[in-house]
């Protein structure tokens, strides 16, 4: 005797709500993930939504334009005092302490608040393109100010964790170096070769970083240095796919910085040239100088520019791959 199924069952239901319900799980694996796929996905991300572009142009203009400020304040400061400005030609720089400390207290503040947010925006923009999500202009800079607390948080917490075991290798190193050069030179030496490995592990614990701060369930200034533990944890319990997608982190940033260059070497060259030539060679003479000079310095910020945006498409694709985000 044949036994019925009952309607609305079929073979293999179950199986099938199961991985409807592990879609919907924070986490999704991969079993092989295939980094070249990923480069490809990221170069059409880059293509078809060059709004990514945006945020690192708007954050160069910026401080550009920050550049433009301070020195406003130095014209200010000569303005007001004009005799003390011309004595601290002579070296004597005591009257102007009170407003260095404080042009430079408040340079560097919207320095990083600049630069904050405009990460910020990059993240929140580059989630949205790979995730498949629409984006626009507006979002993007809403983006900036949703992120903007998490991703300072995150950052201060990746300064003060680099920050301390350098500073105190550099303590031991100047104590050493103190009692006898020999021994300073050689824990100089151990040194330079422990800082060259606490810096490429730390680059590998914190490369998943900008992925996991876009994650909606952290919130405010002290989720980054959550997300600064999950980033090492996720290193520490997939160390397979972190270390292939810093592979080719590293091997793209290695052609990145090949190529930007070569491209900016005659910008190098051009800038030489333009200080030998001969005096009353005139604007004419000049002018190729000049031109080629000024191309190839843009050329070269271009490509520097949509590379290093590709890098970050390249390691948010990565992530996004074996993790869902809840992300909005």
């Amino acid at each position: 005797m044949v036994k019925r199924r009952k309607p609305g069952k079929t073979a293999g239901s179950g199986k099938a709500k199961t991985a409807v319900a592990a879609r919907g799980k924070t986490k999704v694996r991969m079993e092989n993930p295939d980094p070249f796929d990923f480069l490809a996905k990221s170069a059409r991300d880059l293509r078809s939504n060059l709004l990514v572009i945006v945020p690192s142009l708007l954050s160069v203009i910026s401080l550009f334009f920050l550049l433009v400020f301070v020195g406003i304040q130095a014209v200010i400061v000569f303005l007001l005092y004009p005799s003390e400005s011309l004595s601290a030609l002579g070296g004597d720089f005591t009257i102007f302490l009170p407003f260095a400390f404080l042009f430079v207290l408040l340079d560097v503040i919207l320095a990083v608040v600049i630069w904050v947010y405009f990460r910020a925006a990059e993240f929140g923009v580059i989630a949205d393109v790979v995730s498949g999500r629409k984006t626009s202009f507006w979002r993007m800079l809403s983006h900036g100010k949703t992120l903007f607390s998490r991703v300072l948080g995150f950052f201060i917490a990746v300064f003060l964790v680099f920050l301390v075991p350098t500073a105190v290798l550099l303590a031991v190193i100047l104590f050493l170096g103190e009692l006898h050069w020999i021994a300073g030179l050689i824990v100089g030496l151990i040194f330079l070769l422990l800082f060259l490995f606490f810096l490429i592990a730390f680059s590998i614990i914190t490369l998943f970083g900008g992925p996991i701060l876009t994650d909606r369930k952290l919130s405010g200034f002290f989720s980054g240095f959550q997300a600064f533990a999950k980033s090492f944890n996720y290193a520490k319990a997939n160390p397979g796919h972190v270390l292939i997608t810093f592979a080719f982190f590293l091997c793209l940033s290695i052609i990145l910085w090949v190529a930007s260059h070569l491209v900016g070497f005659p910008s190098t060259l051009m800038y030489a040239e333009v200080w030998t030539l001969p005096y009353g060679s005139g604007i004419l003479g000049a002018s190729f100088y000049y031109i080629v000079y000024v191309v190839s310095s843009i050329l070269e910020f271009l490509i520097s520019l949509v590379g290093s945006v590709f890098i970050l498409l390249f390691v948010f694709n990565s992530y996004f791959s074996r993790n869902k985000i809840d992300w909005k």
